[in-house]
């Protein structure tokens, strides 16, 4: 089996955390379009396309989630830092994540108490693999 890059596991681990919780999200396809002629990735030239839009996006209870993912050593860029500033601004939760505990970090308070119960073993098992993740390295 092909191993994923350390980012795309990451981003797979949230993506399926999310699910579970019951948050609907998707990864936002950010890689330009490939041109096999040119061998390159080509920019969109839509004048409505967003630079440094996040990895992964998702609503839950009306709140916009955008989720910038990076591996442990992982830079975000100038475009990716100024999204992340203005989705905050416009009142959506945005941020960098690089493990799923910091996604449950941000997103705890967003959940209604009634949610808690059953989302908190949920919680609980993946901080646990995670844990169990870190101790092998």
């Amino acid at each position: 089996m092909k191993r994923l890059q350390p980012e795309r596991a990451i981003e797979a681990k949230i993506l399926c955390f999310l699910s579970e919780l019951g948050i609907w999200s998707w990864k936002n396809p950010s890689v330009g379009t490939y041109s096999p002629k040119q061998g390159v990735f080509l920019k969109s030239r839509n004048k409505f396309h967003k630079n440094g839009v996040s990895d992964i996006i998702a609503v839950h209870n009306g709140k916009c989630i955008f989720i910038e993912v990076k591996a442990p050593k992982g830079r975000v860029s100038p475009e990716q830092a100024l999204f992340i500033k203005q989705a905050n601004e416009r009142l959506a939760l945005a941020f960098v994540a690089r493990s799923v505990g910091e996604v449950w970090a941000e997103i705890s308070h967003i959940f209604r108490e009634a949610e808690y119960l059953t989302i908190m073993p949920i919680v609980r098992r993946w901080v646990q693999i995670e844990e169990f993740e870190n101790s092998k390295e």
